[in-house]
């Protein structure tokens, strides 16, 4: 069985369509697994969401998704000098994602058990 596993592409579009690139080129996988992360970093949040959306992925919740469906306990780990900061970049996050991918993204679940 062929499994590809990537995380943290933190909004990175081209860094997506490299490791999407080097899945397409082995000829086919069995399963292809997110773990997580894929906002927060990069300008390309929407698109990012989208592309996973497009795939058969198997979409795991990473601490980043996590934060944005709970972004004021997120904002309280953080050290005062970054909250402006932090609120200012998640409205432009949100502002960036339709709810289906909001919910893609904060509903993906944290585990998956598959039988080989």
């Amino acid at each position: 069985m062929r499994i590809a596993v990537y995380s943290d592409i933190h909004g990175n579009t081209p860094g997506l369509d490299a490791v999407h690139a080097a899945i397409d080129s082995l000829g086919s996988v069995d399963l292809e697994i997110f773990l997580g992360d894929a906002l927060y970093g990069g300008p390309g949040a929407g698109e990012v969401v989208r592309r996973l959306l497009s795939r058969d992925v198997i979409a795991l919740r990473g601490n980043h998704d996590a934060d944005l469906a709970d972004f004021e306990r997120a904002l309280k780990t953080l050290p005062e000098s970054h909250q402006a900061a932090a609120a200012t970049w998640n409205r432009w996050l949100v502002e960036r994602l339709s709810p289906t991918e909001v919910a893609f993204l904060t509903g993906a679940p944290l585990t998956h058990r598959e039988s080989l």
